[in-house]
């Protein structure tokens, strides 16, 4: 709503389609004069394209295929070197598979992995089971 005002006015009355609403926060995003007088920012701008195209997007535009996620199988170990290769990869889930990659069985999150020693190694399995990342 806050942003609506920014960008219509709070007298402007009526109902705008979705096109001509998209239309007219594509104009404040390509013309400086008109993002100057709605006070809307390109942050604001931005969002609000993309939740007005939101339907019009297909999941395979947005999903990563499985086969170049990075994923740890079932039976690994959180060793110092897997730790690290997590962490260094910046992932928050990490997916748990057994046996085949697509066999996704639970999700690793990376914030559960704060207190876990390296000395300990603990498996994966012991850790998803633990804070119910197994689905």
């Amino acid at each position: 709503g806050k942003i609506l005002d920014k960008l219509l006015g709070r007298e402007v009355s009526g109902v705008f389609s979705r096109h001509g609403l998209l239309a007219l926060v594509k104009l404040n995003v390509e013309s400086e004069a008109h993002a100057a007088k709605s006070h809307l920012t390109s942050t604001e701008a931005h969002l609000l394209v993309g939740a007005l195209t939101f339907q019009e997007r297909l999941v395979s535009d947005v999903m990563t295929p499985i086969s170049n996620c990075f994923a740890l199988p079932y039976d690994a170990v959180l060793d110092q070197a897997t730790i690290l290769d997590i962490l260094s990869r910046g992932h928050t889930r990490i997916p748990v598979y057994e046996g085949a990659t697509t066999n996704v069985v639970a999700l690793l999150f990376a914030k559960d992995l704060v207190g876990i020693g390296f000395e300990r190694a603990l498996p994966i399995a012991t850790v998803v089971d633990a804070f119910k990342g197994r689905q």
